[in-house]
C-alpha cells in the first residue's frame, strides 16, 4: 500500500483551460478518499494525474516514497476502474480478471488464489466462463472492480464507476466496494458527482469546484460545518435553504433583515459585524413546520432564531418523509423535510432553530463567517 501526495498541482489543457488549480491533497496509506463535485470541477483530471494519464503543468505527485511525475502509467502501480468498464471482449471473465497479474509474472497459483477470493466476494463464480458481451451492465462493472482487486496494486482509482447503473445495482456495488476496501486496506481515490455516494463511501471527502479544493475532511465534519456556500449547496438533498440579507444591531441585540425586508431576531451568541451582508443557510431537515396557530415542536435546549409565517406551495412524498416547499410572508422560499403532510395553500408556521443556522459571506467566494 502507499500514500498518495499531490503538492501544488496545476493542470492547464491546450487552449488555456485550467482543470486543476494549485491543489494540495493527500490520501493516507490505506485510506478511501472520495472526491466529489459537479461536472467540470476537475475531479476526473485529478484522478488522471494520479494514474499518469495526464502530466501536471506544475507541482509534484508522490506515490509511496517516490516522485512519479515522469513515471509512465504502467509503472506507477495504480489500478483504474472507469465509468464505462472497458473489458477485453474476446476474453472470458476469468481471463479478464487474471490478465494484469499474468503480465506481471505473478505465479499461477497466486493468481488462482486471488481470483477465487475476489470472485467469491463479488459473486462472480457463475460468470467466470462468460465473455463480457453476455453480461449485464452491473455484472460487467463488478468484473471491472474485480480486475482491479486481483491486480493488488499499491492504490486504486475509481472514476465514477457506478453512474451507469440503476439504483439497486448502484447501492449493492457501492456496499461491495466499501467492504472490499475495508478488507484489503488498499489506498483508494474515488471520484463521484453524487454527494450521498461520497459520504457513504469515504473515510474523508474532498469537495472540488473549478479545479480548486474547497474543503476536505470526514463526511460528517464537511456536512455539518461546510467551509463555504458552494460546499453547503452540494451536500444534502434537497440542497440547503439560503436567504440573503444583512445583519443589523438593534435594541442591544442582533437581527437579520432579509432581502425581502423580513426581520428576524438572532441569538445572543451570534457574532457577525453589524451591517455585514451575509447569506443565512439552514438544511431542510432542520426546519420545523406546524399548522398556523400551533407552535412547531422545539427542544427545550434549542434557541429559536426565527418563527415565520408561510404558505405551502408543494408537498412531495419521499417515503418515510415528505418534502414541503413553503413561501414566507416576506417572499423567501423555504424547503423542509418532515414526516407530516400539509395541504397546498395551507398557512403554516416555520421554525428555524438557531443552532442549525449557517452564515456565509454574500460575495462569490461565499466563505463561512459564523
Amino acid at each position: 500500500m502507499a500514500t498518495i501526495e499531490l503538492q501544488h498541482i496545476s493542470l492547464t489543457y491546450p487552449g488555456g483551460v485550467r482543470a486543476v488549480r494549485d491543489l494540495d491533497l493527500t490520501a493516507a496509506d490505506g485510506e478511501m478518499l472520495v472526491l466529489v463535485g459537479p461536472s467540470g470541477s476537475g475531479k476526473t483530471s485529478v484522478l488522471r494525474l494520479i494514474a499518469g494519464l495526464e502530466r501536471p503543468t506544475s507541482g509534484s505527485i508522490r506515490i509511496g516514497d517516490r516522485a512519479v511525475n515522469r513515471v509512465p502509467p504502467g509503472d506507477r502501480d495504480v489500478a483504474m476502474v472507469f465509468q464505462d468498464y472497458p473489458l477485453y471482449p474476446h476474453l472470458t471473465v476469468r481471463k479478464n480478471l487474471a490478465f494484469a497479474p499474468s503480465l506481471k509474472g505473478v505465479p499461477r497459483a497466486e493468481i488462482a488464489r486471488r481470483l477465487a477470493d475476489v470472485a467469491r466476494r463479488l459473486d462472480l463464480d457463475d460468470l467466470l466462463a462468460r465473455r463480457p458481451g453476455a453480461l449485464s451492465g452491473g455484472e460487467q462493472q463488478r468484473v471491472a472492480v474485480g480486475r482491479a482487486m486481483v491486480r493488488r496494486a499499491a492504490c486504486i482509482c475509481y472514476d465514477e464507476p457506478l453512474s451507469n447503473l440503476d439504483t439497486d445495482r448502484r447501492v449493492r456495488l457501492r456496499e461491495l466496494i466499501r467492504d472490499l476496501h475495508e478488507t484489503t486496506g488498499t489506498t483508494t481515490v474515488y471520484v463521484t458527482h453524487d454527494p450521498e455516494e461520497a459520504m457513504s463511501l469515504g473515510d474523508r471527502i474532498g469537495v472540488l469546484r473549478g479545479g480548486a479544493l474547497l474543503q476536505v475532511g470526514a463526511p460528517e465534519e464537511v456536512y455539518r460545518r461546510p467551509a463555504d456556500r458552494h460546499v453547503a449547496a452540494l451536500l444534502g438533498s434537497p440542497p440547503m435553504n439560503f436567504v440573503a440579507g444583512r445583519v443589523l444591531a438593534m435594541d442591544g441585540g442582533m437581527v437579520f433583515r432579509d432581502e425581502n425586508d423580513g426581520t428576524h431576531a438572532l441569538p445572543a451568541s451570534f457574532r457577525v459585524a453589524s451591517e455585514a451582508a451575509v447569506i443565512l443557510g439552514v438544511r431542510p431537515d432542520a426546519v420545523r413546520i406546524a399548522a398556523n396557530g400551533a407552535a412547531p415542536a422545539v427542544g427545550a435546549d434549542e434557541d429559536q432564531a426565527a418563527r415565520l409565517e408561510a404558505t405551502v406551495e408543494s408537498s412531495r412524498f419521499l417515503g418515510a418523509e415528505r418534502e414541503i416547499v413553503t413561501r414566507t410572508t416576506s417572499g423567501n422560499r423555504i424547503i423542509a423535510r418532515t414526516r407530516e403532510d400539509f395541504p397546498i395553500g395551507a398557512r403554516v408556521r416555520v421554525l428555524v432553530p438557531a443552532a442549525s443556522i449557517h452564515v456565509f459571506a454574500a460575495d462569490d467566494a461565499g466563505l463561512r463567517v459564523d
